[in-house]
């Protein structure tokens, strides 16, 4: 029995230890073959889901740059055994991932003209930075046979004698970005049958006629030529065996890649990456993030990381592909590599460095000149809240700059009110600007090309083309956007505080950049027997490209919203940072090149009746955001600040003389700063007036411009009544104290009147007369005209209302001269109501008043009896 029992305890024991022992084979399994796992995901839509990850390689991940190997190789280990020791032996030493053992060559496009953007190239190189790769930049657009390349190709082999194994990165194109560091991409290389590894496309791009391998089990099939992961023997193979076809039109280095693979691939040991484990071209995918298809991982290997992960193959991709889908790759690289985590937010930091290396090296003399150029549409409401927010970006400034500016205004009903409006604000503010330009001009297209045209001639270091419907609230806009060093970066705009609309767009449709492929290799062929004219349902559907259902380019009309999974963080501000984006509105900071370019495009256009549909204004602003992404300039938008509202024109009334006056419920924060008074306090106590008129009280209501403004439209309307006791507008038709005035219904303003008594008086009044409660249900509004030619005074009276509200619109001493108001029973007699302040007191019984002389000019005043009884 005891022997029994001796045996069952190490039989007990050895269970044990076989379980621990599978715990930890299982975690360490779990940690190597991280594209298997789960571990890490966040949606991208929902930061918020995200697990905190507590790292002790926090510093690495704010500094961008990696300063470590992973504590457990990734991919594979069943590889071969030089390279897993040579591998091993560099993590163990903590040999930084740049070594010598894996080298990257970039092979840059040339660009299709001299002032193109090359951020793209930029941002490629930002990728590798932060993996610390080593980079050889060849001569733009050298082939892969040109003299460099096949000298560099025999040094690699001649370096292999001496440091072991080198393996090689390929990118013959700008638009990617790398995720991985030396030792995953070195380790999923060497895990892979072959030599020569090769990006694969779930869609055909090119040579679909050919007969390509059914592949059921994975996702890629078709050869992407522009990239691949090489030994640097194969590499130099390559090398030698292509020509030079640097200047060569007729042939590429594409037409070569098609040709070997298809012809000798098991000589070279070509074989394509068909589940992503190294390569994801994004080419067959929409463009505005797939959610079934990709996530967000923002734990990796245990660290915290941005890395994507493909829901289909489980694999997270080293390196990323444009493809063709330029869009999707941007909104890719607003997260990754290290660009955005939930933990830390941005982790791109903005790059004051830079700009202060430029400020010191024009001080004292000059700072980087701006050229602001603005264009004014034919709806413009608020222009002068909105040239006041340009007037204050330019006060924060530093003063030691030039700046200039250029207006031009869409011709139409308003043009000449906006024309005087720009003059007058342009003489106020002469001091700040180097110079000035106003014109007038037939179309929205006319008016943008007129003052990028100025902006070309200034030659400024900055252009800042807008909107006047952008309205820049933040007095350290244009400050902030100079410091992000960006070629173009907009100010990120909603329609008013809370709103979701603005002026930048997550995604699109109908675009120069928008995917479009066909999803038959057979479609080619077909389009040859004219099916897309004899069957046009099913070839749209299954072979959109080559049926040219495409967007049309010049046809920038076509352009659609769509949204994004992003979309509502980035707007309501749970995401801040700069994000690169397919679409902004109303608004640009443009570096030097990025406005040459634009101006060099515009002047190439002519506005015919074939592209009459320039004459509008958004149109015309899609049109400069294609003209930007034509010269590979990257639109970039900010929310790291909240810098102002985008002015909503869609209410605008062209048939009266101030709309702006009506638009409180489609812009209730620009409507606010434009009338209502800067003294306005609605939680303030009140005290009676003159401190013994007892329920009478005064406060500042509306601005002067509301005031005068008001004023104007009435004597454009011009109803007034004739003051007789007749009145057909009232209930009843006779009113015993009549006076001559205009009601607020007959201007079509009492629906605008009823928010404002809701608003901005209720809380004021219910304060004051405790218990009380505005319902507004039925008002009688008006404006009241009192001069000694018309009706100059108004005898002792009650007003039927609960209160009655009386606003001055003009000035006495300056305007008229007399009148005022006398309450009987208070025996108070109030003379100096201050324009834009209102006297609310009590109506029926309590508060008998009248209104006294005009003796000169004439006296204007608001009359509400609120809450009649």
């Amino acid at each position: 029995l005891k022997v029994m029992v001796k045996n069952s305890n190490v039989m007990l024991l050895t269970a044990l230890v076989v379980l621990l022992v599978g715990l930890v084979a299982c975690r360490v399994h779990a940690k190597v073959a991280a594209d298997a796992s789960d571990d890490g995901f966040c949606s991208v839509s929902d930061p918020n889901s995200c697990e905190s990850v507590t790292s002790s390689h926090v510093h690495s991940i704010l500094n961008r740059r990696r300063a470590w190997n992973p504590p457990v190789p990734v991919g594979p280990s069943d590889v071969d055994e030089q390279q897993v020791q040579l591998l091993d032996e560099l993590s163990d030493n903590g040999v930084q991932v740049g070594d010598s053992h894996f080298f990257v060559i970039v092979a840059a496009p040339k660009q299709s003209s001299n002032v193109a953007s090359v951020e793209y190239l930029d941002a490629l190189k930002d990728s590798l930075n932060v993996q610390g790769l080593n980079v050889h930049y060849v001569n733009s657009g050298a082939s892969i046979g040109s003299p460099e390349m096949k000298q560099l190709s025999l040094s690699l082999v001649e370096d292999t004698s001496s440091k072991g194994p080198i393996t090689i990165l390929y990118l013959a194109t700008d638009e990617a970005i790398v995720l991985a560091e030396a030792v995953e991409i070195t380790r999923k290389f060497a895990s892979m049958e072959g030599n020569i590894v090769f990006p694969a496309t779930t869609k055909c791009m090119a040579m679909c006629s050919m007969e390509w391998e059914e592949q059921s089990l994975v996702e890629g099939r078709f050869l992407y030529p522009k990239a691949f992961v090489a030994t640097a023997e194969k590499f130099n193979t390559l090398v030698q065996s292509f020509p030079d076809l640097t200047d060569v039109t007729s042939m590429s280095d594409v037409d070569n890649i098609f040709n070997l693979f298809f012809t000798q691939r098991e000589k070279y040991g070509m074989v394509l990456d068909t589940d992503f484990r190294i390569f994801q071209p994004l080419y067959g995918y929409t463009d505005y993030w797939p959610k079934d298809t990709f996530t967000t991982m923002f734990q990796f290997n245990g660290e915290e990381d941005t890395r994507l992960y493909n829901r289909r193959t489980s694999t997270h991709p080293a390196v990323v592909l444009a493809a063709s889908n330029i869009k999707l790759l941007d909104k890719l690289s607003n997260y990754m590599p290290l660009k955005w985590h939930p933990n830390h937010g941005n982790l791109v930091h903005v790059k004051v460095d830079g700009m202060k290396e430029l400020e010191e090296e024009h001080a004292p003399e000059k700072l980087p000149s701006l050229f602001i150029a603005m264009v004014v549409p034919r709806a413009s409401p608020f222009l002068k809240q909105s040239l006041l927010g340009i007037s204050s970006q330019l006060a924060a400034l530093q003063q030691n700059r030039d700046v200039h500016i250029a207006v031009s205004v869409f011709r139409d009903a308003f043009s000449n009110t906006y024309q005087q409006t720009i003059e007058d604000w342009q003489a106020k503010n002469s001091h700040i600007f180097s110079s000035t330009a106003l014109s007038v001009k037939e179309t929205a297209f006319d008016c943008l090309v007129d003052v990028m045209t100025k902006a070309s001639e200034v030659k400024a270091d900055f252009v800042f083309l807008t909107s006047s419907l952008a309205y820049l609230k933040n007095n350290n806009t244009l400050t902030h956007l100079l410091h992000q060093e960006r070629e173009v970066v907009s100010p990120l705009l909603t329609r008013d505080k809370g709103s979701m609309f603005s002026n930048f767009w997550g995604a699109v449709d109908g675009d120069r950049h928008s995917s479009c492929f066909d999803n038959n290799n057979m479609c080619n062929v077909w389009k040859l027997q004219e099916e897309c004219e004899k069957n046009p349902l099913f070839m749209m559907e299954q072979c959109l490209l080559s049926c040219d259902g495409c967007r049309v380019f010049d046809k920038v009309y076509k352009v659609k919203y769509r949204r994004a999974v992003d979309y509502a963080n980035i707007v309501s501000g749970k995401q801040t940072g700069i994000w690169a984006a397919p679409h902004v509105n109303d608004a640009w900071l443009m570096s030097a090149s990025a406005a040459e370019a634009l101006a060099t495009e515009l002047s190439a256009i002519e506005f015919t009746e074939e592209n009459n549909y320039l004459f509008y204004e958004f149109v015309v602003q899609t049109l400069v955001i294609d003209l930007l992404r034509l010269n590979k300039f990257k639109l970039h938008v900010s929310n790291e600040e909240e810098f102002g509202l985008l002015i909503d024109p869609s209410k605008f009334m062209f048939n009266v003389s101030n709309p702006d006056l009506y638009l409180l419920e489609s812009n209730p924060s620009i409507w606010e700063d434009a009338f209502l008074h800067e003294d306005y306090e609605p939680a303030k106590d009140l005290e009676f007036v003159q401190g013994r008129c007892w329920d009478i009280y005064n406060f500042p209501l509306f601005s002067e411009d509301f005031c005068e403004q008001l004023v104007e439209l009435a004597e454009f309307m011009d109803s007034w009544s004739g003051g007789k006791n007749k009145d057909d507008r009232i209930k009843g038709g006779y009113e015993p104290v009549p006076t001559r005035d205009v009601h607020f219904n007959q201007m079509g303003f009492d629906k605008v009147w009823l928010r404002v008594l809701q608003r901005y008086v209720a809380p004021v009044v219910e304060k004051q007369w405790v218990g009380y409660t505005l319902v507004g249900r039925d008002t009688l509004d008006f404006i009241v005209k009192y001069e000694p030619t018309g009706q100059p005074f108004l005898r002792k009276h009650h007003d039927a209302s609960t209160f009655s509200i009386n606003v001055a619109l003009n000035r006495i001493g300056v305007d008229f001269e007399g009148g005022g108001t006398r309450f009987t029973r208070q025996n108070c007699t109030i003379l100096t109501n201050k324009m834009g302040h209102a006297l609310v007191h009590p109506g029926r019984l309590t508060h008998q008043h009248e209104g006294l002389y005009v003796t000169k000019g004439v006296r204007y005043i608001i009359v509400s009896f609120v809450d009649q009884i």
